[in-house]
């Protein structure tokens, strides 16, 4: 039904840096807002216009953390999703193509359609590495979900499904929104260990009680798994994660000939830092146990990295017979001279705890880094 003066219709998609409707979100949610508008529809029309917004949202999203909104007559509906096999012919439903991130509306009427992600749900301990599979090659990657930075975690780790290794040099990880973890230590739940981005992985596989049981690891060299990338945190926070060495990776002296199995991995939110950037960021209510495994709040091990725009707060990283640091566990490598850590607007307040765990004995621990590594010149 057209306006009464009207001969054709106009379509016009404008994106908007804020939302003009009434929805209203809570700290932890994130709106998406556009403007779609047709001129020379009637305010009176009730016969859907079926409308693609190509590059609306990204692909491969989980839409069950999704709302999408339709803004009419100053109220917001929330829109229906329909299955992408069904057709759409009701007013105010949409389909979402996974594998384009084309969001196709059916609307009546047209003003602000809003989509609405929600990150305000804590960690199930689930993996999503869906947003990496869309295109592995791209230059710079969006992490909103806690899901999704455990499938980063592995991805570098080595250990996605079908997925090959990727270090990520040359590329960027934004984060977009908050996350937080669950605390595994608080919630006494094994499932919801947060595995550092970047360690040594014993032939892909994570040792844990369970495992060891049942896989013979004698003997297997261990491989350094590092992120090289650069990781933008965009001024959003990583809270509340616990780690444990012996929950992580199995307990003393099982399975190395009298070596920790758990010997030179990783605590911290990155295990291994090698020629990246991590920026940007704070990471809140991190703590640890362990021994032998070197732990630093955001990378366990780093070499030739910068660490740029980071506050710690609120943070207890404790471990024995190693380096723990407030950024860095352990700094450089041995017999390099010429490399080097850059830190920059780095904040490790007063609500930070760095410490050693059964006293102080062979236990290096400092604000900013534990220990730092290298070639001693002539001079000493």
């Amino acid at each position: 039904l057209l306006e009464e003066d009207a001969d054709k219709l106009t379509l016009t998609i404008n994106p908007l840096e804020k939302s003009e409707s009434n929805i209203t979100t809570e700290n932890q949610e994130v709106l998406i807002p556009v403007d779609v508008h047709i001129d020379g529809i009637s305010l009176n029309n009730t016969t859907p216009i079926i409308i693609e917004l190509g590059g609306f949202l990204p692909a491969y999203l989980n839409m069950g953390n999704y709302r999408l909104y339709h803004v009419e007559n100053g109220e917001a509906i929330e829109m229906t999703l329909v299955n992408s096999d069904e057709a759409l012919t009701a007013h105010n439903t949409y389909k979402y193509d996974s594998e384009t991130g084309t969001v196709t509306l059916a609307m009546a009427t047209f003003s602000e359609v809003v989509a609405l992600l929600d990150t305000s749900n804590a960690w199930n301990g689930g993996v999503d590495t869906l947003w990496y599979k869309e295109n592995p090659s791209a230059d710079t990657f969006r992490i909103y979900r806690a899901d999704e930075l455990a499938g980063f975690a592995q991805i570098v780790g080595g250990m996605a499904d079908g997925i090959e290794r990727d270090d990520f040099s040359g590329k960027t990880v934004m984060l977009m929104a908050d996350i937080d973890l669950n605390d595994a230590e608080a919630t006494n739940d094994e499932t919801k260990i947060f595995y550092p981005i970047g360690y040594y992985n014993n032939q892909g596989v994570i040792i844990t009680d369970r495992e060891k049981q049942e896989t013979n690891i004698s003997g297997v060299e261990s491989t350094v798994y590092s992120f090289s990338g650069t990781f933008d945190g965009n001024g959003h926070t990583i809270s509340n994660f616990y780690q444990n060495t012996w929950e992580m990776f199995g307990d003393y002296n099982d399975g190395y000939s009298g070596t920790p199995n758990y010997y030179k991995d990783a605590m911290g939110l990155f295990g291994y830092v090698v020629n990246g950037t991590i920026k940007n960021l704070t990471v809140d209510n991190f703590s640890s146990d362990g021994e032998y495994t070197p732990t630093g709040v955001i990378a366990a091990y780093a070499v030739n990295s910068t660490f740029e725009n980071i506050a710690i707060t609120n943070c207890n990283p404790r471990v024995y017979n190693t380096g723990n640091g407030g950024i860095v566990g352990i700094g450089g490598r041995e017999n390099e001279a010429t490399e080097s850590l850059t830190l920059k607007n780095v904040t490790v307040d007063k609500t930070n705890k760095i410490s050693a765990l059964w006293g102080s004995w062979d236990v290096a621990c400092g604000g900013l880094m534990g220990m730092y590594r290298g070639n001693a010149d002539e001079s000493g």
